[in-house]
């Protein structure tokens, strides 16, 4: 049975089930008092002695009916609607128990009608399980109990049946009544847990609504207060600055006004999404005011070289009462939309007036939408490129602030797309919005200018292009537009050292898209020491690092246009002549997962945004110097290649003295290799210098033993057993060599504990010395000596599957049975 988590849930479950036992009994009562009085037609059918009495049977019960479906509308009766299911229950029940009892008893034909009724009611009342097994219980026992106390049973066949039938059905509405209970049970939690989860999301939306709301604003608060400082800096109020100070500062305000401006966005969408968002209606010159916001974009279009143009119709010069700071929010959006994604071309705003609206136009003629994309442009936090290689940044609020705008206006926007051609947006804003909201507040200051007849001064102020003129009157969220998007005039792609440092003899390759950030890295790297290149995107970086093997470093970020960090990765570790290069990624994703996924490509280090320019110069060294140490490693590992060669030599003596045996060891090393990797035992020096020295300890066997053309006698096969321990006590005074010396000391021992020098048995015999026990074996065997003949390799390979289990480990012989099938595949 679920547990109800607290007193409140259990409370509730109640309530509902109350609600649907209630439901119920209307529903089960009205059935039961229309359909069982006729069934008095088979009284009068079956039993026309008894019709009378079955009737007023029948009478009673109905009263108990419809009393419990009057008193189901009343207070009590919704607070207990499971005692009235009961009790109609159990009344019906009696009722067709007196029946049978009356007329034939366990042979009565009614019988039949119980089972229909507990059925029927069960399906109409689905009780909880004790409820159920109350009223079943009791039914059956008003069925079996007056049987047996009235005796007379003269078939028993038929009361075993009847019983037995009435007991299976009992028994299922018990089990179907358990089941039933238990599953409304958890449907009821599923619901409750669901519902209560979703307003704890509704409570935690609230809530980062309202945090994200105050902590923009407090953000905002001291940013702006960094930025003016900077203005004072770079306008030279304290002082003259040298050119890469003012670079430095020029780099700061303009970020920091991009930042402001970002989160300005924020703020804005936070407040409309809160619904703190009301119209603040004020009369505008709505062709004027479209004009002067358009000019701003001018000089960022140029820059761009694109061409910006505005025009309207005379009739949108009439002033109209318009929330000013969303329809700016509007309009510098759509633009500065129009200009991310447009490279070649222009872009056109247009403002017209139809009857009853405005008509704002921007158009442009860029990237264009995706079809299968506009339904989502709109949407907060969406973009229609959110790879890590997409070229355009942007948090994905603009289009969403849009549209809450216009909605808030009461207004419709669309858009229309043609991939690759441009794309057109169209606003349409009702002129009555004074009507449409009339709780909006209105401003109706007879000293606004826009409210005072033109002949009212000498000079028409609406003439004088006042945010044309006046950059200091803009506010600031329009400085913002205008010097986010500057382009900076100091470029360096060039590959240079400074002086102020020592020359690290380092050159470093700098990737990011981010002029502002690539050129700020470079030139601290150069004042740092080192020789620094730079790349705007992967594709670059990667071409560069094709022709300049010159380059020491990899610095690069993740998310860039045309190649990504990711891609540029795995270029550079595909790539035969780069795949040690020493790579760097960084990156402003917040998480662990960007870092995991460097690594695993192959990033050597990882750094998140902001940077610290001297944190990425130690780093830079740290991997400089461990490259310096990896080269040395492979140095080392080219002087034990010079020692493998020796160990060769070494055996290669002992076979020069046993002439007999040729290349033995070597051919071993072949035979017992293969063997271990069938086995997944790893063919390491452990296992190689173990094959290849394993009869090491011959050497101290006399020539009279060692090369005696005929079959030892029993004394000297005895001198000839100790070459093991000859080998080991060679062998296990050198520190790289004490486990290969306990390995050979072993290799003559007999998988059933037969062999020598310890008699060692199954798993207590090394796995390399089994390995090199069939390899001996069978190379010995296939091989001539001055005593034998040597066997063919069919002949031995029989022997080894001889002695197999006994001198030879099973899984040793029959992985040398795969490597030579293998091997002649």
């Amino acid at each position: 049975m679920p547990n109800f988590p607290d007193s409140v849930t259990r409370a509730a479950y109640k309530q509902e089930l109350s609600t649907f036992f209630h439901r119920r009994i209307r529903d089960g009562s009205i059935l039961a008092i229309l359909f069982y009085p006729l069934f008095s037609i088979l009284d009068r059918v079956v039993y026309p002695e008894y019709f009378g009495l079955f009737l007023r049977f029948r009478g009673a019960s109905e009263i108990v009916l419809i009393v419990g479906l009057v008193i189901s509308r009343l207070g009590w009766g919704r607070k207990h609607p499971q005692i009235i299911a009961i009790t109609q229950y159990v009344t019906l029940c009696l009722s067709i128990l007196l029946m049978i009892h009356i007329a034939d008893g366990y042979r009565s034909p009614y019988y039949a009608g119980l089972i229909v009724t507990l059925l029927f009611l069960l399906s109409i009342y689905p009780l909880p399980l004790l409820s159920t097994l109350l009223v079943t219980g009791a039914a059956f026992l008003g069925y079996l109990v007056p049987i047996l106390v009235i005796g007379r049973i003269e078939e028993p066949v038929v009361l075993i049946t009847h019983t037995s039938f009435l007991f299976g059905v009992i028994f299922f509405l018990n089990i179907s009544a358990y089941v039933t209970d238990r599953m409304r049970q958890q449907e009821f939690l599923s619901r409750y847990d669901l519902a209560r989860a979703n307003e704890e999301l509704k409570n935690l939306d609230r809530l980062k609504t309202n945090f994200f709301a105050n902590v923009s604003h407090e953000v905002r608060t001291p940013l702006t207060s960094i930025i003016a400082p900077l203005q004072s800096l770079r306008q030279g109020d304290v002082g003259s600055l040298n050119i890469d100070q003012n670079d430095l500062l020029d780099q700061m305000h303009r970020n920091a006004i991009r930042l402001l401006d970002l989160i300005n966005q924020m703020l804005d969408f936070s407040k409309l999404e809160a619904g703190k968002a009301h119209l603040r209606l004020a009369s505008v010159n709505l062709a004027e005011y479209t004009g002067e916001i358009s000019f701003l974009f001018n000089e960022v279009a140029s820059r761009k070289g694109l061409k910006l143009e505005y025009q309207y119709e005379g009739n949108a010069e009439e002033a109209v009462y318009i929330d000013k700071d969303r329809y700016e929010r509007i309009i510098t959006n759509l633009i500065r939309n129009a200009i991310k994604f447009t490279s070649d071309g222009g872009i056109g705003i247009s403002l017209s007036r139809e009857p009853g609206h405005y008509i704002l136009k921007v158009t442009d003629t860029g990237i264009g939408i995706p079809k299968n994309q506009l339904i989502h442009i709109f949407e907060r936090f969406r973009q229609v490129d959110g790879t890590s290689t997409r070229q355009y940044e942007g948090t994905g609020l603009g289009l969403a602030i849009v549209e809450e705008s216009v909605r808030l206006m009461h207004g419709r926007i669309s858009v229309d797309s043609v991939p690759e051609m441009g794309t057109v947006f169209t606003v349409d804003i009702p002129d009555n919005l004074t009507e449409i909201e009339p709780e909006a507040f209105v401003e109706r200051r007879m000293s606004d200018r826009r409210q005072r007849d033109e002949t009212e001064h000498d000079i028409d102020r609406r003439n004088t292009e006042r945010r044309k003129s006046d950059y200091s009157s803009i506010p600031v969220a329009d400085l913002a537009l205008i010097e986010s998007q500057s382009f900076s005039t100091h470029r360096d792609d060039g590959t240079t050292t400074a002086g102020d440092w020592e020359d690290s003899g380092h050159h470093v390759l700098v990737t990011e898209d981010n002029e502002d950030l690539r050129n700020y890295m470079s030139r601290i790297l150069r004042r740092m020491g080192h020789r620094v290149s730079t790349a705007s995107n992967g594709r670059i970086a990667w071409e560069r690092l094709q022709k300049d093997d010159s380059i020491d470093l990899l610095v690069t970020d993740i998310m860039m246009p045309l190649m990504d960090g990711y891609e540029l990765l795995q270029s550079v570790r595909q790539r035969v002549e780069s795949e040690h290069l020493p790579v760097i990624m960084i990156t402003a994703k917040a998480g662990d997962d960007p870092k995991l996924k460097a690594l695993n490509i192959g990033a050597d280090d990882y750094l998140p945004k902001p940077i610290n320019v001297r944190e990425l110069d130690a780093r830079i060294r740290n991997l400089l110097t461990a490259r310096d140490l990896h080269r040395k490693s492979i140095q080392a590992e080219m002087l034990d290649q010079k020692v493998d060669e020796l160990r060769l030599s070494f055996a290669q003596a002992l076979e020069i003295r046993d002439a007999e045996t040729g290349n033995h060891s070597r051919e071993v090393l072949e035979i017992g290799s293969r063997i271990a990797g069938e086995l997944d035992i790893p063919v390491d020096q452990k296992l190689k210098d173990s094959l290849l020295l394993h009869d090491i300890g011959k050497i101290g066997i006399p020539d009279s033993i060692l090369l005696k053309p005929s079959p030892l006698d029993a004394d000297e096969y005895d001198l000839m057993q100790t070459h093991a321990e000859v080998g080991k006590e060679l062998l296990e005074s050198f520190s790289n060599f004490r486990e290969v010396s306990e390995i050979i000391l072993a290799h003559q021992e007999h998988w059933d504990g037969t062999g020598y020098p310890r008699g060692l048995k199954g798993e207590e015999i090394h796995p390399i010395a089994r390995i090199i026990a069939v390899a001996d074996a069978f190379h010995a065997m296939t091989n001539t000596r001055p005593y034998r003949e040597a066997m063919t390799k069919e002949a031995a390979l029989e022997e080894l599957k001889k002695h197999r289990g006994t001198q030879f480990a099973p899984d040793v012989v029959d992985a040398f049975i795969r490597s030579r099938e293998d091997h002649r595949g």
